[in-house]
């Protein structure tokens, strides 16, 4: 028979032992950098010394999925890959409106953004 005590001792310890040691970076968004390229962005995301950026795929942005071809979004797949920078999330808004009209556009911009986010990072997509 084990103890109470001598249970929760082992299952505390267990994640030291088997699990990597995990690391939580810090990201910064895009969203003030509207009239910025792509390139520029990550580049001084990665000379400011972030580990990550979150993506503003808001209307009016570069990064808009709704205004993006596939060539754009291939280019933009290869600067996340290649910027080293992670993408935990991408960032848009959406107006609250009890409309069916609007709740449509909602759903509508949300499947949009989770397919740009499978795009972008297929392993691990942003939130």
């Amino acid at each position: 028979m084990i103890l109470r005590r001598e249970f929760l001792t082992a299952l505390a310890a267990t994640p030291l032992l088997s699990a990597k040691q995990k690391t939580i970076g810090l990201a910064f968004g895009t969203y003030g950098m509207k009239t910025l390229a792509n390139a520029e962005a990550f580049s001084i995301l990665r000379k400011t010394g972030y580990d990550g950026v979150q993506l503003c795929i808001m209307p009016g942005w570069p990064t808009d999925p709704a205004t993006m071809g596939a060539f754009a979004r291939g280019e933009l797949r290869r600067m996340v890959r290649d910027s080293g920078l992670a993408l935990p999330a991408l960032q848009d808004t959406l107006a609250i409106n009890g409309s069916p009209e609007k709740r449509k556009a909602n759903l509508e911009r949300l499947k949009i953004a989770v397919d740009l986010g499978n795009e972008l990072v297929p392993s691990h997509p942003p939130l």
